[in-house]
């Protein structure tokens, strides 16, 4: 067969692909267009050429997704709706985490997922210092021993987070080897503009309730960083929350620690704190880029509930494609809360000088 055939199977296969919308029965044509091809071409005759044109096939299919090892999540019910696959939105979710932990999806919060952000209303119960009761014998629970009291966390609409319009080169998509590369340059970048901003947008809500919290901050000391202000801090944390403890911090505040010394000795104080997969106390350690300098908070991040939609992805085939771009627009809306009335002992608490 020629290459002129093989060719011509190529040029159809990437014309389904800019078809809206893009079905299950587009998505069979296309495998079958691209494995005719494979087989049609001979070993001796194999380019470099031929592959990276394939790749650069396989990378507009991945943004969309395939039934043959991928699910998929709808984006929007309307004439422009969309398909992602499931796989390329949880490694989003993975990439996410270097910028903060307090984002859709995180797995230091509590996640719920609609496909609408319509006002709900979950039930929490944020019973954290009562005990239980020793029966009086013969004479039955008494009514203050039967008593649970519910409270509620209300989402409401929440906010629509978007990485803005990245922009990825035709040419640097024609010249690569797979097409996973450009895949995983594209989720690194979208991970961290929707982290970031995320991050930058919760945590001074996080911030705002445990502030109204009489019982969440923590005096420190002095006016700077201390180690006895660490031990201070996870010591006024309730042990059961402990156990899911974790630290959150600003970049600054994670150099100062790392630099604190035992007292004549010249040893660090705290280890570990700047390592690659950062922990104190054994505890881990978030670094979030909206963490202001001085900003030390620990305990049980579960108890800040998430609610989002489905990851949203467009991509803009011709709008950039005289500037030779293919643009690409990802985004979510989530609402974020936090489920402890101020009246209970904080799960969640913070250093302050």
């Amino acid at each position: 067969m020629s290459k002129e055939q093989r060719a011509a199977l190529i040029t159809r296969a990437e014309a389904l692909l800019q078809k809206k919308p893009y079905t299950q029965e587009d998505n069979a044509l296309f495998n079958s267009l691209v494995k005719l091809s494979d087989a049609m071409l001979v070993e001796s005759e194999s380019s470099s050429t031929d592959e990276q044109h394939k790749a650069s096939l396989r990378f507009r299919e991945a943004l969309s997704g395939s039934p043959e090892f991928r699910t998929y999540s709808p984006l929007a019910t309307g004439a422009d709706g969309q398909l992602i696959a499931a796989a390329f939105e949880d490694k989003i979710k993975t990439l996410m985490i270097s910028a903060g932990p307090l984002y859709a999806g995180s797995p230091a919060l509590s996640n719920f997922y609609a496909d609408k952000m319509q006002p709900t209303k979950f039930p929490v119960c944020d019973d954290t210092a009562s005990t239980g009761f020793v029966l009086t014998e013969n004479t039955g629970a008494g009514g203050d021993e039967a008593e649970i009291d519910f409270s509620g966390v209300t989402f409401g609409g929440g906010k629509f987070f978007s990485t803005g319009i990245i922009l990825v080169s035709t040419s640097l998509v024609e010249d690569i080897s797979s097409w996973t590369t450009t895949e995983a340059l594209v989720q690194k970048t979208a991970s961290q503009r929707l982290s970031r901003i995320m991050n930058s947008t919760w945590l001074p809500l996080l911030k705002t309730a445990l502030a109204a919290n009489s019982s969440a901050p923590v005096a420190a000391a002095g006016s700077s960083i201390a180690t006895a202000d660490v031990y201070t801090l996870v010591g006024s944390v309730e042990a059961s929350y402990r156990a899911q403890g974790a630290f959150l911090m600003s970049g600054v505040m994670q150099k100062a620690l790392g630099q604190l010394v035992l007292t004549g000795s010249g040893l660090q104080a705290l280890k570990h704190v700047l390592d690659a997969q950062p922990t104190l106390l054994g505890y881990p350690v978030y670094i979030s880029t909206g963490a202001a300098s001085t900003d030390l908070i620990f305990g049980d991040l579960s108890y800040a509930y998430s609610k989002s939609t489905p990851l949203q992805l467009k991509t803009l085939n011709e709008r950039f494609v005289l500037d030779g771009y293919i643009g690409l627009l990802m985004g979510k809306r989530a609402d974020f809360q936090w489920s402890v009335a101020t009246s209970s002992d904080s799960p969640v608490k913070y250093l302050t000088f």
